[in-house]
């Protein structure tokens, strides 16, 4: 098993893990992307918002495997760390979508209207602060953002914050803690799966995935079977598959538990299955999840400009309403899943670079940053 040494601890690298980051984050690109007669329209894809449950999951899971083992927990470094790997393209996104809707606001003056009127619904100026500190998922009434799909950020960040105080607790009391949030919350989803709050879905599975960690240590060195594990592996995926295809009573509840098996059977990174997960493409997305997460309400609001403009000019081109969703129709299957396929492969070159330019270098100067006050 390839390792990395950190500091004077060997840190274990989650192969498939990572390469499964980067299939859930162009699964939700895609989920908010809707085409007619698409890919886009697959039960799979269209229940792809469950992939932030396998993203807290996994947040937590790697958190505690970034620090169980550190004898001293140093709290304001992890803060510092943290703020330097998600505020620089996070507050990117932000300003460049202002710009954007300041754009909207001439052009709807000079008589075009792009939508939903400018600076206003998740746009109003009036949820900048909130916008800007990430509170905009904790503050009544918890809006999903500037960039919509960094509400999960939201509940994220200051949830990683207070979990790491956790390990200022005696082992005992943490792992118990760990325990009881992730029982009552999950819980919670079970008893009423109505109840939908990005709160409570992220209490439900970061402390799970602290909890599957402390398993997956336990046990990591005691069970070594490739056909054992390439079984688990297939259960666990056709469980997942399974449930992201139906609509049974509990499923999103059902998906925490799925998705935590998945985690936790893929981390020890010894079946056949994980031998496939472990390839350069795969690992490539993974590497750029985050920038693809962040960087899509700007690629996909391109998109949605470049389809209206289109639909001026080719009347085969429509734009419909589905759900409150906007659904984009180009008049042939082939077009359809063409503009996919496209707008993925600009999203994936232009997270390339924000990766490179701007994640790169926020978690090289948090480091400098710290480095400097020692």
């Amino acid at each position: 098993m390839e390792k990395k040494l950190e500091g004077k601890n060997k840190r274990k690298i989650f192969y498939s893990l990572n390469s499964f980051r980067g299939i859930a984050a162009i699964s939700i690109v895609m989920f908010h992307l809707r085409v007619v007669n698409s890919i886009t329209e697959l039960n799979y894809i269209r229940s792809s918002y469950l992939f932030v449950e396998f993203f807290f999951i996994l947040s937590g899971f790697m958190l505690v495997h970034s620090n169980l083992k550190k004898k001293h927990i140093n709290v304001k470094e992890f803060i510092i760390k943290r703020t330097f790997r998600i505020f620089p393209l996070y507050l990117t996104t932000i300003a460049i979508l202002l710009g954007l809707e300041g754009l909207k606001f001439i052009l709807y003056k000079r008589g075009l209207s792009l939508g939903q009127m400018p600076f206003t619904g998740e746009m109003s100026l009036t949820q900048l602060l909130p916008n800007l500190l990430l509170l905009q998922s904790w503050i009544p009434p918890f809006h999903l953002g500037y960039n919509y799909p960094s509400w999960y950020l939201s509940i994220e960040f200051y949830i990683a914050i207070v979990f790491i105080f956790t390990f200022l607790m005696s082992k005992r009391y943490r792992n118990v803690l760990w325990l009881i949030l992730s029982v009552t919350f999950v819980s919670i989803r079970f008893i009423d799966p109505a109840y939908y709050s990005g709160i409570i879905r992220g209490l439900a599975c970061f402390p799970l995935g602290g909890i599957l960690y402390l398993i997956y240590n336990k046990f990591q060195e005691k069970v070594k079977s490739e056909k054992l594990f390439t079984i688990l592996e297939v259960i666990s995926i056709i469980w997942v598959v399974y449930l992201m295809n139906v609509t049974i009573p509990q499923r999103d509840a059902l998906i925490i538990l799925g998705f935590g098996m998945m985690i936790l059977i893929f981390a020890f990174d010894k079946g056949k299955i994980s031998s496939l997960l472990n390839n350069k493409p795969l690992a490539f997305f993974g590497k750029l999840s985050f920038s693809i997460y962040l960087m899509q309400t700007i690629i996909l609001f391109g998109l949605k400009i470049f389809i209206k403009i289109l639909s001026k000019l080719d009347s085969n081109v429509v734009i419909e309403m589905l759900n409150d969703d906007e659904i984009f129709d180009l008049g042939s299957v082939l077009f359809n899943n063409l503009i996919i396929f496209l707008t993925l492969g600009v999203l994936v070159f232009i997270s390339y670079y924000t990766n490179k330019y701007i994640e790169k270098k926020g978690i090289e100067y948090g480091f400098k940053y710290i480095n400097k006050k020692k």
